[in-house]
Protein backbone atom coordinates (compact mmCIF):
# COMPACT_ATOMS: atom_id res chain seq x y z
CA UNK A 1 0.00 0.00 0.00
CA UNK A 2 2.52 2.81 1.01
CA UNK A 3 4.60 1.77 -2.21
CA UNK A 4 1.42 2.72 -4.41
CA UNK A 5 1.27 5.48 -2.74
CA UNK A 6 3.99 6.87 -3.36
CA UNK A 7 4.10 5.81 -6.94
CA UNK A 8 0.72 7.89 -7.00
CA UNK A 9 2.42 10.67 -5.55
CA UNK A 10 5.42 10.52 -7.77
CA UNK A 11 3.14 10.56 -10.91
CA UNK A 12 0.81 13.38 -10.26
CA UNK A 13 4.07 15.90 -9.35
CA UNK A 14 5.37 14.48 -12.75
CA UNK A 15 1.98 15.67 -14.20
CA UNK A 16 2.19 19.23 -12.51
CA UNK A 17 5.43 19.72 -13.40
CA UNK A 18 5.19 18.79 -17.50
CA UNK A 19 2.11 21.24 -17.08
CA UNK A 20 4.11 23.86 -15.49
CA UNK A 21 6.87 23.53 -17.54
CA UNK A 22 4.96 23.50 -20.86
CA UNK A 23 2.89 26.30 -19.92
CA UNK A 24 6.62 28.17 -19.13
CA UNK A 25 8.24 26.91 -22.65
CA UNK A 26 4.89 28.04 -24.48
CA UNK A 27 5.89 31.87 -23.32
CA UNK A 28 9.08 31.72 -25.38
CA UNK A 29 7.13 30.69 -28.43
CA UNK A 30 6.80 33.43 -31.33
CA UNK A 31 3.22 33.54 -30.48
CA UNK A 32 3.74 33.64 -26.92
CA UNK A 33 5.76 36.79 -27.15
CA UNK A 34 3.67 38.22 -29.35
CA UNK A 35 0.96 37.89 -26.58
CA UNK A 36 3.18 39.33 -23.70
CA UNK A 37 4.01 42.07 -26.48
CA UNK A 38 0.97 42.97 -27.03
CA UNK A 39 0.01 43.64 -23.36
CA UNK A 40 2.96 45.53 -22.85
CA UNK A 41 1.94 47.89 -26.14
CA UNK A 42 -1.23 48.37 -24.08
CA UNK A 43 0.11 49.20 -21.20
CA UNK A 44 2.48 52.00 -22.20
CA UNK A 45 -0.35 53.31 -24.60
CA UNK A 46 -2.23 53.47 -20.73
CA UNK A 47 0.35 55.13 -19.45
CA UNK A 48 0.81 57.67 -21.85
CA UNK A 49 -2.77 58.87 -21.97
CA UNK A 50 -2.46 59.10 -18.28
CA UNK A 51 0.27 61.14 -18.48
CA UNK A 52 -1.14 63.70 -21.25
CA UNK A 53 -4.42 63.55 -18.91
CA UNK A 54 -2.20 65.25 -15.68
CA UNK A 55 -0.26 67.51 -18.37
CA UNK A 56 -3.60 68.92 -19.10
CA UNK A 57 -4.71 69.05 -15.65
CA UNK A 58 -1.54 70.59 -14.74
CA UNK A 59 -1.49 73.22 -17.17
CA UNK A 60 -5.03 74.34 -16.57
CA UNK A 61 -4.29 74.75 -13.11
CA UNK A 62 -1.27 76.99 -13.93
CA UNK A 63 -3.24 78.98 -16.48
CA UNK A 64 -5.92 79.50 -14.75
CA UNK A 65 -3.60 80.84 -11.55
CA UNK A 66 -1.40 83.15 -14.02
CA UNK A 67 -4.71 84.63 -15.95
CA UNK A 68 -6.42 85.07 -12.94
CA UNK A 69 -8.79 88.37 -13.24
CA UNK A 70 -7.82 89.53 -9.86
CA UNK A 71 -4.17 89.49 -11.16
CA UNK A 72 -3.21 86.19 -9.54
CA UNK A 73 -1.60 86.39 -5.47
CA UNK A 74 2.26 85.93 -5.58
CA UNK A 75 1.88 83.21 -2.95
CA UNK A 76 -0.64 80.98 -4.79
CA UNK A 77 1.86 81.25 -8.12
CA UNK A 78 4.74 80.26 -6.25
CA UNK A 79 3.04 77.21 -4.27
CA UNK A 80 1.72 75.94 -7.83
CA UNK A 81 5.24 76.49 -9.58
CA UNK A 82 7.39 75.32 -6.66
CA UNK A 83 8.39 71.33 -6.69
CA UNK A 84 5.84 69.67 -4.21
CA UNK A 85 8.53 66.48 -4.23
CA UNK A 86 11.85 67.83 -3.10
CA UNK A 87 13.33 63.84 -3.61
CA UNK A 88 12.25 63.62 -7.04
CA UNK A 89 14.75 66.03 -7.92
CA UNK A 90 18.30 64.97 -8.75
CA UNK A 91 20.36 63.79 -5.97
CA UNK A 92 23.38 65.64 -6.88
CA UNK A 93 21.57 69.10 -7.87
CA UNK A 94 20.08 68.63 -3.64
CA UNK A 95 23.69 68.66 -2.35
CA UNK A 96 24.55 71.65 -4.62
CA UNK A 97 21.62 73.80 -3.60
CA UNK A 98 22.77 73.00 -0.06
CA UNK A 99 26.43 74.02 -0.34
CA UNK A 100 24.97 77.60 -1.73
CA UNK A 101 22.83 78.32 0.65
CA UNK A 102 19.51 80.39 0.78
CA UNK A 103 19.09 82.28 -2.38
Amino acid sequence: MRRLFWVALGAAAGVVIVRLVKKQAQAFTPSGIGRSLSGLGDSVKAFAEDVRAGMAEREYELSAALHDDKGGDPETLRHLLEDDEPEARDPRQVGRDQEQGPR
